[in-house]
This record gives C-alpha cells, sequence and structure tokens, in this order.
C-alpha cells in the first residue's frame, strides 16, 4: 500500500480511534483478569473439566474453563473465526457430554496431559518470542495464537484465521516468496509492518486490528456478495498459484495503420481490451500478472544456470511505487532488465487499451533495456504473455498516445 493510501486511511480511522479509547481500556482490563485467574500454576494444577469447552452445569455451561474463556469470555480481544471445537484438542459434546479427542491421542486423559504442557510450554517461549521452537508446538494454529495474544499483546497480534491474516497481506501489498510459510511468520510480518510505521507504531494490537477490519474490511464470501458488486470483488479460489500456472510467450504482430481510441469500456466489437477498466475493478489481477512475470523471470535465469541473477530479481512495485516499472530482472548477460506489467483477464485481441503514467513514460524513454510485458488470460491456469521492448519505438507507428488528463498551473499576482 502506498503511504498516500495508508496516510489517508489512517486519517479516516482516526476519530473512531480517539471515540474508543475507553472500550480499548475496557479490553485490556478483560485480558489482564484472563492472565491473573489463568496463571501457569493455575493450568498446571488444572483437572480436565477445568480445561474443556461444552461442559454443562445445571444445564448452563461452565464458562470458567480455559477454553471457554479463551474462545468465548474474551471474543472481543480476538476472535477465533469458524473453527470447530476439536481445534481444542479435547472437549465435551454437547449433547452426551462425553469428551472428545482428536485422532494423535490415545484417550482422554493422555490427550490432557499432553495439551496442558503444550500450553505450558507455549506461554514460557512466548516470553522469549522463540519463533522457530512456538512453531513445533502441536496445538491449532488458531489456539496457538490466541493463547499468545493474551499473554503477550505487544509481541503478537490478535487475528487468528489465516484467510484473515492473507487477506490483510495481500491488501497492503506485503509480498512474501514463501508459499509453505508458517502462520505465525504471517502474524509476525503484519507485526513489523506495523512498527516500522511512525503512527501505527504508537498503538495497542487493539487499535491496530480495528484498523484493518475497518479499513480494510474482510475476506469476501461468494455465498454472501450481492449480483451488482460480484464484478468488483476478488475472489482468492478465482486466481491459480502463480508458482504453478503454464506460462506461454506469443508474438503479436504491431500494426502500423491508424486507429481511433475508442472511449468504450471493456471488451469492444472491434476487439478491444480496456485494461485499466479490468484494473480498478480487481487490484488482484494487476498483482496477479505481475506475480507470474516474476516467477516467469526467476525460472528462466534459473533454467540457463543464472541463479545468481535469479537471486537478484525484485518486485519493485511493491517496494518504489515512482520507480516507473514493476520488476527489476537480468538478461543472461548481467544486463538490467526493465519490466512495466500490463494484465488483463482477456485473450490476445486485436487493440490494446491501457494507461501508462507520465513517469513511466519517460522511464521508458529513458531506459535503454525497458521491456513492457502483457500478460492475456491472468486468471487462468495457461496465462500468455506478449513481449515489446522498447515499446515507444513503435510510437506514431502502431502504438498512439492518447491525452486524458493534463496538470494545470495557474500564476497569480
Amino acid at each position: 500500500m502506498e503511504l498516500e493510501d495508508l496516510r489517508s486511511k489512517q486519517a479516516h480511522f482516526e476519530p473512531m480511534r480517539q471515540d474508543k479509547q475507553k472500550h480499548y481500556k475496557n479490553l485490556e482490563k478483560l485480558r489482564q483478569q484472563f492472565i491473573k485467574f489463568f496463571t501457569v500454576t493455575k493450568i498446571k494444577n488444572m483437572g480436565k473439566d477445568d480445561y474443556v469447552e461444552g461442559k454443562v452445569i445445571n444445564g448452563e455451561p461452565d464458562e470458567n474453563t480455559f477454553c471457554y474463556w479463551v474462545e468465548w469470555k474474551t471474543e472481543n480481544l480476538g476472535r477465533m473465526q469458524g473453527a470447530r471445537a476439536d481445534k481444542f484438542g479435547l472437549y465435551v459434546a454437547k449433547k452426551s457430554q462425553q469428551y472428545k479427542f482428536i485422532k494423535r491421542f490415545n484417550n482422554e486423559n493422555d490427550a490432557f496431559e499432553s495439551l496442558k504442557k503444550d500450553i505450558i510450554k507455549l506461554i514460557e517461549l512466548g516470553k522469549s518470542k522463540n519463533l522457530e521452537e512456538l512453531k513445533k508446538i502441536e496445538l491449532s494454529p488458531m489456539f496457538k495464537g490466541k493463547i499468545l495474544f493474551l499473554y503477550y499483546p505487544n509481541k503478537f497480534v490478535n487475528f487468528f484465521a489465516e484467510n484473515h491474516v492473507d487477506y490483510f497481506l495481500k491488501k497492503l501489498g506485503i509480498h512474501h516468496e514463501n508459499k509453505n510459510i508458517d502462520l505465525i511468520d504471517k502474524r509476525e510480518i503484519l507485526l513489523k509492518w506495523k512498527n516500522k510505521d511512525s503512527v501505527m507504531k504508537k498503538w495497542t494490537m487493539f487499535e491496530f486490528s480495528d484498523f484493518l477490519y475497518n479499513e480494510l474490511g474482510r475476506p469476501p464470501k461468494k455465498g454472501q456478495t450481492p449480483k451488482e458488486l460480484k464484478d468488483y470483488i476478488d475472489f482468492e479460489d478465482e486466481y491459480p498459484d502463480p508458482e504453478k500456472v503454464k506460462t506461454e510467450f506469443i508474438t503479436l504482430k504491431i500494426n502500423p495503420e491508424k486507429i481511433h481510441p475508442s472511449s468504450n469500456k471493456g471488451k469492444t466489437k472491434d476487439g478491444m481490451v480496456d485494461f485499466e477498466k479490468e484494473n480498478k475493478r480487481h487490484k488482484k489481477l494487476g498483482e496477479q500478472g505481475e506475480l507470474i512475470i516474476f516467477r516467469t523471470e526467476k525460472e528462466f535465469l534459473t533454467e540457463n544456470k543464472r541463479m545468481d541473477l535469479a537471486e537478484r530479481v525484485k518486485l519493485i512495485s511493491k517496494e518504489d511505487t515512482y520507480a516507473g516499472y514493476d520488476i527489476l530482472s537480468y538478461e543472461l548477460d548481467g544486463s538490467k532488465k526493465y519490466i512495466e506489467v500490463k494484465s488483463t483477464s482477456s485473450s490476445p485481441s486485436n487493440i490494446a487499451n491501457f494507461l501508462i503514467t507520465i513517469n513511466e513514460y519517460n522511464k521508458a524513454k529513458e531506459i535503454k533495456n525497458y521491456n513492457l510485458y502483457i500478460v492475456f488470460n491472468t486468471k487462468s491456469k495457461n496465462p500468455k504473455i506478449w513481449i515489446i521492448k522498447n515499446p515507444f519505438q513503435y510510437e506514431g507507428s502502431g502504438l498512439y498516445l492518447t491525452p486524458i488528463n493534463f496538470r494545470v498551473t495557474v500564476n497569480t499576482k
């Protein structure tokens, strides 16, 4: 996310943040109540009935158990989104009131003793924030995340569902190459992003999570989206993993015949594809195209035994939005290759219609090895890539610029 956009969202959130200060203090009091009640000593001395969720006493659920506190009594401190009771490893079935445990345990006693040891170890390791050792603890990721936050609210974030964490990372434009990254590491990336910002580093985790949910929203669900909005929402399952797509390079001939750019939007009868309309609707579309090219460039260099260069390929758009290009790559001889990516979900067509900033235009004219990569069928498993080297060499002869905005400076006295 660009700094100006971030500051705008922070400014929009600020009145709410100030109005909710009393609420945040009450949340912290509740957290303090939890950790004072469930000390490490108390946990060591817990019995099964002190741990499980689902136990009913005189027709009412026992609200003083460890699991009930973690899920329900501290729900306002961070929700454990959509997880079943077996996330606790051991629980009581509501109807039968019988103990239930997950498959890795032999019986309820084995389950309880193992879970109790893991929770104690989790709390001890959380103090030193030993992330690698924390990953080895076999508690469910959401349960593990909630416990860590409750005991160490300055060291761990308070959102626990992986799809929510992924959603925030993508909305913020925070890229990580490792597809097998642990949820603990993903949360840590978000925490570091928060603490690097001069405004947010002063916020509590309650304020930070409120900011993300209020300003970025939640992952959309197809079944809950009105028809009128479906074309404007990116659903993650519509996009294949950029690491697994099979790209195909194509060659299209640039026709020098003069054209009259249409003002119509979308794909028209004359075969025009309006990239910008798609990209305004779907930010993910542009990101997907960039990731496809990023992966393709690294793969090309690796296959040609230039691992040294493959490791230096950078997704510049995530670091510097004013660079004038999206990806820095390399030719096999080690010379730099500057790549601007334009993406569309459409197939190759007669006319491509997209916007380019004055900064991108100037860079394209200044830099010797400037490449325009157009990614067609970006949402498919078989995207097609057309490369135009030094694209503005064709200006006025198959490639035409149309001014749509002007900066106006008025001198007064």
